[in-house]
């Protein structure tokens, strides 16, 4: 059996692995194919189970209108398909076995579609069976080409672990693909600015009205592919340095679970000097089916160009320093001076309750006293509007 040369079998495995990357040369790899074995043409196609819709289906150049015909009014009738589809993989086979020629030329098929277009016999092959679909590679003969011979076979088992591995590859990708695409056009879709991000705040997608909000550069900016603060809203004193650390934080936490956020996320004020604030609300996609729909990012960050309400202090050391509501409205007092007695009375709670609560925000924030506490807390720049808007109207 005269073998195909090595170096003419690497170039062909070649070309089939170029279209794993490239399913538009398909055509070209089958024709290269066909020039090899002498056919007709040569095609692949991965089939839904059972044989219904078709992913993958290419062909090298035949004659358009035949294979129109073919695939409308006679595919159903090739003889062995719902065989080879049960079979081994790998293993190929001449289309008219095993009755013979005899029986194949009388069948309709044969009379209606093969002769008419100077065609003979077929090696079919499996060569991927996933659960949900089959894959099948088929070179077809010119009626010059006679039977089906031991070297079609042989050409068609030694390539037929690479159509597999380039079909299967492909398909994976333009599956991924697809999927981008549809949520490209849903985060597109949401009217409201939109950033996805992984848990380091590195940007995947943005859509187009978020977009329109970067591109004022004045609040929010993507660094290197990191959302981070606009060069101007960086020397704003509160929000240039605590708003941004707890957005920070916000993703961080977010992207590892819904309960690890907590209160954390919600409406954090962004500002640049002399802007309105942007408010950022942080919402965790991974644990739930609906929310994956954005699924290439683990966060995503609406932003609100409409909520001008800046959070009170509160809700921003809450999320720096994972104080609880509790012991964040405690932490504005201590900026004031209060002692452990003014601020029970002022929260109506008993003084061991401040002093635990004052020992929990210490374990916190790295501190262990109240001169320390509020050294910490004047570090970053609090605006005296902030210390006015302490709770019960403090």
């Amino acid at each position: 059996m005269p073998e195909l040369p090595h170096d003419a079998l690497n170039k062909l495995i070649s070309d089939i692995y170029d279209c794993a990357l490239e399913p538009e040369n398909w055509p070209i790899a089958l024709a290269h194919v066909t020039r090899v074995m002498g056919g007709a043409y040569c095609s692949i196609s991965l089939v839904s189970v059972p044989l219904q819709d078709t992913s993958l289906s290419a062909h090298s150049p035949f004659n358009e209108e035949a294979l129109h015909d073919f695939y409308a009014n006679h595919v159903a009738d090739l003889p062995g398909l719902r065989d080879l589809a049960q079979g081994p993989l790998d293993v190929p086979k001449a289309s008219y076995e095993p009755g013979g020629f005899e029986a194949f030329s009388k069948t309709r098929f044969y009379r209606e579609w093969v002769k008419p277009n100077g065609l003979s016999d077929a090696t079919l092959c499996k060569i991927a069976h996933t659960g949900d679909r089959v894959g099948v590679f088929a070179a077809i003969m010119p009626q010059s080409h006679g039977p089906i011979t031991e070297r079609d076979h042989w050409i068609v088992r030694s390539i037929a672990p690479h159509l597999r591995r380039a079909a299967m590859i492909g398909d994976l990708l333009e599956r991924q693909q697809r999927v981008a695409q549809g949520y490209a056009r849903l985060v597109d879709a949401v009217p409201t600015p939109l950033i996805l991000t992984d848990r380091y705040a590195k940007v995947l997608q943005i859509n187009q009205a978020a977009d329109s909000v970067l591109a004022q550069g004045r609040t929010l900016a993507i660094h290197r592919g990191f959302l981070t603060a606009a060069t101007q809203a960086r020397v704003r004193g509160i929000h240039g340095v605590l708003a941004y650390k707890s957005l920070g934080e916000a993703i961080e936490r977010a992207a590892q679970n819904d309960v690890a956020l907590g209160q954390r996320g919600i409406g954090i004020a962004l500002e640049a000097p002399g802007e309105s604030p942007v408010v950022a609300y942080v919402l965790p996609l991974q644990a739930s089916p609906i929310r994956s729909a954005f699924h290439s990012g683990a966060v995503a960050v609406f932003l609100s160009t409409r909520d001008h309400s800046r959070p009170v202090m509160d809700s921003l050391l809450a999320t720096l320093f994972d104080l609880t509501p509790a012991e964040a409205r405690i932490v504005p007092y201590v900026l004031r001076g209060a002692s452990v007695k003014e601020i029970s009375k002022k929260l109506c709670v008993s003084g061991h309750t401040v002093n635990s609560q004052l020992k929990r925000i210490y374990e916190k924030t790295g501190t262990n006293k109240q001169t320390q506490l509020a050294a910490l807390m004047r570090s970053f720049e609090f605006p005296y509007g902030e210390l006015d808007r302490l709770p019960n109207g403090g």
